[in-house]
């Protein structure tokens, strides 16, 4: 040690010299290692070693230079504690060694040495957070003399180590292995920079480097430095040891830039290097000031190699080294699209994720819907990442590609938030989930994709309406089962891009088509960008003026009818203006009322002046709304300032004392006023009860007027204020000498006013007098006096005063009101219950929408107050079209449907505004029709001008012409001349023409055979022009005829046809008499009768006979053996030799054989098992039952079916006759009978004979 003493004495003085050795402290303590010394941050003693004395001389110095060597076993000692050596430290202390009693100060000289080799030992532990864990499972269990260095970042809340899983919430205590490969920084995603620096050093640093340089070249991207860095020490206070780094370490943190500051490429692999220097030969600079300074900057370039006492010192253990990638690009989706598949009843979604670090997360979440269980119209939509499909955290080293397959068929909300959340909403999955794919950088890409499993390219939208500057993630489902790349182009890259991860962005106004291919199959995505409307095209303010606005009022005024709707407002100014500005400047203002600024309160700012002040008359002024340069103005004007707040008025009871009231049209305004002195118009009743028997603890209290003692005073008070009357006794009384008061609420509880802390009355017991300083809060409450009058037998009764007390009106009134302007209907409403407090109101409804002034007055007239009701017409909130998409062939039209909803009131809100992003593609004309002009896609939108955000679209796709309705010209050739053909496309006027040429004449022969009476010839004709010649005559033939005798009919004459075989000409000759009627022998028919044809047809016919030779009876009954014979002979009487059951059909009678055949045929029945009743007269149904089964037996069509419901005795046909009742009544084979169809009637021989006619008629022999 050498060290030099002054003495700045006159006289010489002698110290006696000891050094004392200090070395770091040490301790035993438990680690996760086991027993483990540990370094303190205080020194202990080692040993004082008596240096022995100096002596200075007067005003002089001594040299001194001493060796203090260290004994063996200290050596040993420190040897075994501190193996890389330690410092030794301590004091040189001197003491005078004179005799005096006085003796001079003590002094001292600290030193420090070092004891073993500088340069061996290492200053960083040796444990890293991104080695092997030596027990195969965690790396902070390797052991380490101090800890396990980590480098991290920390957002400023919390801190996370470099290579950890960002995505994984328990990662920060669950993850135990950090691979190296993994260590990422991301200047767009979570870990942005490296600014956690925990370094465990073992001693201290003269300087520790930062360097961030190029893995592949070595670029020199980042350095910094920090000067003095502290060892580490064991803190007893937190029982650990705390590395200096976490206090402080470089100036910068590095965040993934490049030489300049730029953002490296997404992908660069840097080295991130930490090197700490000791103690060494530093190079030397000099400061501002002159004085000699190590040169960090020299040693932080790299440029410097440490050397200590002329040889270079080793640096193992000093330099801590790691990997760091740098990538600002998260995983994207292979083709940036997946697969949904459903087999076997499951539904999967499947996909591969690729990144160019290391992929960390992959979910599927589902998006769901919650609702209320308590209110069904709450409902909002969510991602539900507690119930994900699919959840995976990657720990694995370097994953560059992950491949994934979510199973989600079910969705379940198993895991809630918070515990009884499902008992609260109801979660429903829409369908739709969200793809997340995150990496170590934090870097994080989400895919919104509609669970579709449809065959193709399924796209997350097939349309999208954005604004300048906007974008969005466009989502792929390729269900086409192919490998092959897709590709992602824009038909109009100027309007919209389209990348390939799916991002589009729009660019400026108009359309373009995205088209997502794999050289298969092709899925479109049509974009329509618009700009932002900022120019204005009108507005109005809901109120023009108004007159009267109150000190304490305020009026709201909105704007309305704002064109276009869907404005970007940049410029929004409320202000109002004072006519008189020298005078009223800043007496009335104007705020914003909504945060749209479409809304706007005017308000005085004062309402009373005070009665010291000058009065401040009304005056008037200006309201101007500004929006986007555009103004729209209101007048109005304002009543005296108050004196004091409670002057005496009449004011809007409204909330905040508004004097508007908006209302939607057909709805009611409700308005109330109230008078502005509350303290006199709130009026509560004074009451003169008894005392007697009076207990304060009793739930009803006696209301019996008082004994003895009448009030000679108001009988009313107001509320908050004093009350003063007299109590005059009755004849016979005294007044008392105490009296009770009390404010008796409105429940029946009474509170005593006793004059305990304060006087709340006062009573002269001589007069009477009663002064109540404090009478009830409310208007509901009672002030009560309980009294009676002493009992004094001729003492006279009181003076009473006779005065009349007026009360006050209540605080609401009644009051008049009127209807100012405007039209509606006003009444009034007595007892009106507003929010527990009943008051007289006014309802207002309004006739039409527009601005009314209604105006309620005190009833003296005194007073009056303004207010404005605005009906505001119902608008329409939203535009819906019909039809979302449309396809079209060129040239074809079709209008749209578009519905406003609700359904506006006025019709000018009706206007609707259509729009076509591509008119090159199809057109819209005003009133919404289509017209389709080229192929491909045209995105058309329809909105309402006065409602933002009230719009829809329709994708119109057009397909090439068919060319299905065309018009054809045609101009024929002729022999000599060419000839066209023009077909022209009605739809999209394509014109297709076509020459004929003329081919010559081409003749056709016809032969014109000879005829009886004409020769023949062969006619020849051109084919192309018509021209035509004749030739090759032959004579004629003459007539060949056949001759026909016809001979005579009834009524008819007979004659001899004669007829050519050839031409059929016809002569006749030798005619014959005719033969008489058919019916003419019947003397009782009559011909003129319309039975007469019947009868004929069927005597002609043989199928009925006369009853007679003269009689054939017309209106005679006809037997069921009759008909059967009748519909034999119909059949042309068939051989029969079936045998019936009926008993009553013997053999040998004219009906046998018939009734045989129609009971074979299936045609009749019996009337019993062995009864066929062949001599009972036919009934009307029987009738036409019997022959529609004759028809079907010779297999006529019978479906034919009448409507019976018309004959009011339909329900009188038997049900076996229902059927062909309705069959002969559809026929009109019957017509009824006077309106009726009587079936149950005897058919007449007539009827049934007019009735075959009619069947003959219809279904022939």
């Amino acid at each position: 040690m050498n060290f030099t003493v002054h003495n700045l004495f006159d006289q010489e003085l002698t110290y006696n010299m000891k050094a004392v050795l200090l070395v770091p402290g040490t301790d035993t303590v438990e680690t996760q290692y086991g027993t483990r010394d540990v370094m303190l941050a205080s020194d202990v003693l080692l040993r004082e070693v008596d240096l022995g004395s100096v002596t200075v001389p007067a005003s002089g110095i001594a040299d001194v230079k001493k060796i203090v060597p260290l004994t063996e076993e200290e050596k040993a000692d420190l040897n075994a504690k501190f193996k890389n050596g330690t410092y030794v430290e301590g004091f040189i202390i001197l003491t005078d060694a004179s005799e005096a009693e006085e003796k001079n100060p003590q002094i001292g000289l600290p030193f420090l040495a070092y004891y073993g080799d500088w340069t061996d030992a290492p200053i960083f532990d040796s444990a890293l957070w991104v080695d092997e864990p030596t027990d195969g499972e965690n790396v902070l269990n390797n052991e380490a003399e101090w800890g396990v260095s980590i480098l991290g970042y920390t957002d400023g809340y919390s801190y996370y180590n470099l290579g950890q899983n960002p995505f994984d919430s328990n990662s920060g205590n669950t993850q135990q292995v950090f691979h190296p490969e993994n260590i990422t920084i991301s200047p767009t995603g979570f870990f942005k920079c490296v600014n956690d620096y925990v370094l465990y050093q073992k001693r201290e640093a003269r300087v520790i480097v930062v360097q961030v340089t190029d893995a592949k070249t070595g670029e020199v991207y980042y350095q910094d430095y920090s000067a003095m860095q502290f060892k580490t020490y064991y803190d007893q206070n937190y029982g650990m040891a705390i590395p200096s780094s976490l206090y402080y370490f470089t100036n910068s943190d590095y965040g993934g830039s490049g030489v300049g500051g730029a953002p490296l490429p997404s992908g660069t692999e840097c080295i991130y290097t930490i090197t700490a220097y000791g103690a060494g030969d530093f190079p030397m600079t000099y400061d501002e000031s002159g004085r000699e300074v190590v040169d960090y900057e020299e040693i932080a370039s790299g440029l410097w190699y440490p050397e200590f006492n002329g040889h270079r010192i080793d640096m193992t253990g000093d330099v801590i080294s790691v990997p760091l990638r740098v990538d600002s690009e998260a995983p994207q989706l292979e083709n940036s699209a997946v697969s949904v598949e459903v087999q076997d009843g499951k539904t999967t979604i499947s996909g591969k994720f690729t990144d160019d670090g290391a992929i960390a997360s992959v979910e599927v979440v589902p998006l769901v819907k919650r609702t209320a269980k308590s209110d069904p119209t709450r409902v909002d939509y969510a991602m539900d990442r507690n119930n994900s499909f699919y959840a995976e955290y990657i720990y694995d080293a370097g994953v560059g590609e992950w491949t994934f397959t979510a199973d989600v068929t079910e969705y379940s909300h198993v895991n809630e938030t918070y515990e009884g959340e499902n008992n609260i909403y109801d979660f429903q999955w829409t369908g739709d989930v969200y793809i997340f794919g995150g990496d170590y950088g934090g870097n994080d890409r989400a895919y919104a994709v509609t669970v579709d499993s449809t065959p193709g390219l399924v796209l997350s939208t097939t349309s999208a309406l954005l604004y300048v500057g906007s974008s969005f993630d466009l989502s792929i489902t390729n269900n086409t089962g192919s490998d092959a790349p897709l590709t992602l182009t824009s038909s109009n890259p100027e309007v919209a891009t389209i990348d390939e991860f799916g991002h589009v962005k729009a660019l400026k106004a108009g359309q373009a088509v995205m088209e997502i291919t794999n050289g298969t199959e092709t899925a479109y995505c049509i974009v329509a960008v618009r700009e932002k409307n900022t120019e204005i095209i009108d507005f109005d303010l809901s109120i023009a003026s108004f007159s009267g606005l109150k000190p304490g009022g305020s009026m709201v005024v909105k704007v309305q009818n704002l064109q276009p709707a869907d404005v970007e407002l940049n410029e929004i100014r409320w202000e109002v203006f004072e006519d008189d500005p020298d005078l009223y400047t800043g007496l009335i203002n104007c705020a914003r009322y909504t945060s749209d600024g479409l809304t706007g309160e005017v308000y005085l700012n004062y309402s009373a002046t005070g009665s010291n002040n000058p009065p401040v008359p009304g005056a008037s002024g200006t309201l101007k709304v500004t929006l986007n340069g555009v103004t729209r103005e209101m007048k109005l004007d304002w009543e005296d300032l108050y004196t004091e707040r409670t002057d005496e008025d009449l004011v809007s009871n409204l909330n905040y004392g508004d004097q508007t009231v908006y209302v939607n049209q057909g709805e009611d305004a409700l308005l109330h006023a109230k008078y502005n002195d509350t303290s006199v118009h709130s009026i509560a009743n004074v009451d003169l009860w008894t005392g007697k028997n009076y207990n304060p603890y009793d739930s009803e209290h006696s209301q019996e007027a008082a004994e003895g003692l009448i009030l000679d005073g108001p009988d009313f008070c107001s509320v908050n204020s004093t009350w003063t009357g007299k109590l005059v006794n009755q004849e016979g009384y005294t007044l008392p000498e105490q009296i009770r008061v009390f404010t008796r609420y409105e429940s029946g509880y009474e509170y005593e006013m006793t004059n305990s802390w304060r006087q709340d009355f006062a009573y002269n017991a001589e007069t009477g007098e009663v002064n109540v300083y404090f009478t009830p809060p409310s208007a509901t409450s009672t002030l009560v006096i309980r009294a009676d009058g002493v009992e004094s037998a001729g003492n006279p009764a009181g003076t009473v005063s006779g005065e009349t007390y007026e009360r006050p009106s209540g605080l609401y009134g009644p009051f008049d009101w009127e209807l100012v302007s405007g039209n509606g209907t006003l009444t009034t409403e007595e007892d009106y219950n507003l929010n527990g407090t009943t008051l007289p109101v006014a309802h207002y409804t309004p006739a039409e929408p527009g601005c009314s002034i209604v105006k309620a007055t005190t009833k003296d007239g005194k007073y009056s107050v303004n207010f404005t009701v605005i009906s505001q017409p119902v608008m329409p909130e939203t535009v819906e079209l019909k039809e979302g998409r449309l396809t079209l062939h060129e040239g074809e039209s079709q209008s749209l449907t578009a519905t406003l909803t609700p359904e506006p009131t006025l019709e000018k809100h009706e206007a609707l505004i259509w729009k076509s992003y591509d008119e090159s593609v199809a057109t819209v004309d005003e009133t919404g029709k289509i017209t389709a002009v080229a192929p491909g896609f045209a995105f058309v939108t329809v909105s309402s001008p006065y409602v933002a955000g009230a719009m829809s679209q329709c994708i119109v796709e057009v397909l090439p012409c068919q060319h299905a309705q065309t018009e054809t010209v045609t101009v024929p050739a002729t022999c000599e001349e060419d000839g066209s053909v023009t077909v022209t496309c009605k739809a999209c006027g394509k014109v297709i023409s076509t020459e004929v040429l003329p081919k010559g004449h081409t003749y056709t022969a016809v032969v014109t055979e000879p005829t009886c009476t004409e020769g023949g010839f062969t006619t020849y004709t051109c084919t192309v022009c018509g021209h035509s010649y004749v030739g090759e005559h032959t004579d004629a033939l003459g007539h060949d005829f056949e001759v026909t005798v016809v001979e005579s009919q009834e009524g008819a004459e007979g004659y001899t046809l004669h007829t050519c075989r050839r031409c059929g000409y016809s002569f006749r000759d030798s005619y014959t008499a005719p033969l008489p009627c058919p019916s003419s022998r019947f003397t009782d028919v009559d011909t003129s009768r319309w039975y007469h044809e019947g009868v004929d047809f069927v005597v002609a016919k043989e199928l009925m006979n006369g009853m007679t030779d003269t009689l054939f009876q017309p209106d005679g009954t006809l037997t069921r053996g009759q008909l059967m014979t009748i519909l034999y002979r119909m059949a042309g009487t068939p051989e029969t030799e079936a045998a019936t059951p009926f008993t009553d059909v013997a053999s040998g009678r004219y009906f046998t054989d018939a009734v045989a055949w129609a009971y074979e045929a299936g045609i009749a029945e019996g009337v019993s098992g062995t009864t066929f009743a062949p001599n009972a007269p036919v009934t009307r149904e029987q009738l036409v039952t019997f022959l529609y089964r004759y028809a079907k037996y010779q297999e006529e069509d019978v479906s034919a079916q009448g409507n019976l419901a018309g004959y009011p005795d339909a329900e009188a046909v038997s049900e076996y006759a229902q059927i062909p009742m309705a069959w002969a009544v559809e026929q009109e084979l019957v017509n009824g009978i006077d309106g009726k169809l009587a079936p149950k009637g005897a058919a007449t021989r007539a009827q049934i004979a007019t009735i075959i006619l009619r069947y003959y008629a219809i279904y022939g022999e």
